[in-house]
């Protein structure tokens, strides 16, 4: 059978790149050897549990930015040798750390790279742009870079001067959920799943539920996810008087309620979904709102994504901030940002119309289950495996 290998900085925390890499091992199983590599430290269990062979191979040591090249080279010589070890014909990395030493790793293998996020005006990826000229010279050792959303790949191929023939756009998919629900039914719900970091916009997402809440006593906003940020987001939720709880019997307003290998028992009977992310490709967690017929307030984030979702033409701006642009799985509405209050009121409505439109809501249940029907295992394995077949023997 024909070995593939996954490669990605972390397995050890839950997030949209690692679930994209758990459900893309398990797409791939039956047809090939799937293998999963990380540079987490030896000994770390992946944070989703199946049964795909994982190796955290280590991160090397924390070494003085001028030296760091030689943490790289030794990353890269133990990802060289699991390769040569397994045998792997394709080995598919995501995340720029990933890229490179996959990059540096390389033998006879073929090598492909996963864009799953925007770079430019991006502050997580700001020194992607200003050492552009080294980032393009590593990308194009790629056989093949495949990015999840058009925008993302006119960007990578301008950006860094990449030859056309080698970018493509993988479709995402997610399979059914099959959690059962972990929240009493007592409460009326929102929900948001991501990890706390500047991108996912927790910020804007808080200052939406603080007006929202005012207008609308005895709703509930459930925080699915950790990261850095998440402890300043509690005290951002206490500061703007929201009160806070950890607990799933809480009635508080803002439920945080970590991280989770099935968020979907989280988010299983709530109003809808709440995207704020300033920056996003495809996120999965849409895809789960749409299995669980969610209805899904999304942000016109940088990276074109949810444009794709919703079949919005990317081009096409956002007609103000007193609109919304509906779908029929949701609506998209401007990034919600506190400083911009006529952000922050679009929101307030969108969740309103969500919260008491029955028959729009309605619509906006129907679409969403059709969404993720388009979005099913069954409908992308085949390019998948096509597009892994035509790198294997170029």
């Amino acid at each position: 059978m024909k070995k593939i290998l996954l490669i990605i900085p972390s397995m050890a925390f839950a997030g949209g790149a690692e679930k994209l890499v758990d459900s893309l091992a398990g797409l791939l199983k039956n047809d090939y050897e799937v293998s999963i590599a990380s540079f987490d430290p030896p000994g770390t269990n992946s944070y989703f549990q199946n049964a795909i062979p994982f190796y955290p191979l280590g991160d090397g040591p924390k070494l003085p930015l001028m030296l760091r090249a030689f943490t790289y080279q030794i990353a890269a010589q133990r990802l060289s040798t699991l390769k040569r070890d397994l045998r792997i014909e394709v080995a598919i990395s995501v995340l720029w750390r990933a890229d490179l030493i996959n990059a540096l790793s390389r033998g006879r293998e073929k090598i492909v790279s996963l864009g799953v996020i925007n770079i430019l005006n991006n502050g997580t990826n700001a020194k992607m742009v200003k050492l552009r000229g080294l980032v393009g010279f590593v990308f194009r050792r790629f056989d093949k870079i495949l990015a999840i959303a058009p925008e993302i790949a006119t960007e990578l191929s301008w950006l860094y001067k990449l030859n056309p023939n080698k970018i493509g756009i993988f479709k995402t998919f997610l399979p059914p959920p099959k959690a059962l629900a972990l929240l009493p039914d007592n409460r009326t719900r929102f929900v948001f799943c991501g990890r706390a970091v500047y991108e996912k916009n927790l910020d804007g997402l808080l200052s939406v539920f603080a007006l929202f809440t005012t207008r609308n006593p005895g709703r509930q906003l459930v925080i699915i996810g950790d990261g850095p940020l998440l402890v300043n987001m509690r005290a951002l939720a206490i500061k703007l008087g929201l009160t806070v709880g950890t607990q799933v019997s809480s009635d508080a307003q803002v439920l945080f309620v970590g991280s989770s290998p099935t968020p979907e028992a989280f988010m299983a009977g709530s109003i809808a979904f709440l995207l704020t992310s300033r920056h996003e490709g495809i996120p999965t967690v849409a895809m789960l709102a749409a299995s669980l017929g969610l209805p899904i307030l999304a942000a016109d984030c940088q990276g074109g994504g949810m444009r794709i979702l919703f079949n919005f033409p990317p081009d096409q701006p956002l007609s103000d901030f007193k609109s919304v642009v509906g779908s029929s799985a949701g609506v998209l509405l401007p990034i919600p940002e506190s400083t911009l209050p006529d952000t922050i009121e679009v929101w307030v409505r969108a969740m309103e119309m969500a919260d008491r439109n029955q028959a729009q809501r309605e619509k906006w249940v129907k679409g969403a289950i059709k969404l993720a029907a388009e979005r099913s295992p069954e409908s992308v394995r085949q390019e998948w495996i096509s597009t892994i077949e035509s790198v294997r023997i170029s």
